[in-house]
């Protein structure tokens, strides 16, 4: 963090909007690239960077509501409602379960259907050779 200070020409107030634009900017789809793991950790590593780029941390409630507006994917829109009651950590924890548990789904799903196109397409292409 030192670092990136010093390379922004030590202007802290530029530090503080930079990484505040990424975590505004950071979304979690069924797309992003390492998932869920990934999201935590970028929005992890734009928390800390903020903490030392302003006088006052993002309160528990900010981290909440910063977390939950970067999770865009609608699939997942039952599981934040969920969340509303949680503490941060709490959420945190919770939505990490629920959504390996739906990628776990997901991808048995995918290949229940790809076991079963091949069984489908098996006798077809016996039929053509």
């Amino acid at each position: 963090m030192l670092c990136s200070y010093y390379d922004l020409e030590g202007s802290k107030e530029y530090c503080y909007e930079n990484r505040m634009t990424a975590l505004l900017d950071l979304k979690l789809t069924s797309t992003t690239k390492g998932s869920f793991d990934s999201y935590v950790n970028r929005f992890d590593k734009l928390i800390y960077d903020l903490s030392h780029t302003s006088s006052s941390d993002l309160t528990e409630m900010q981290k909440k509501y910063h977390f939950l507006k970067g999770i865009v994917e609608p699939t997942y829109a039952a599981y934040k409602a969920l969340c509303a009651k949680l503490t941060y950590m709490e959420m945190r924890e919770h939505l990490k379960h629920k959504l390996l548990e739906a990628e776990v789904k997901t991808k048995i799903a995918t290949l229940n259907n790809k076991s079963a196109l091949e069984a489908i397409e098996r006798p077809i292409r016996s039929l053509l050779w």
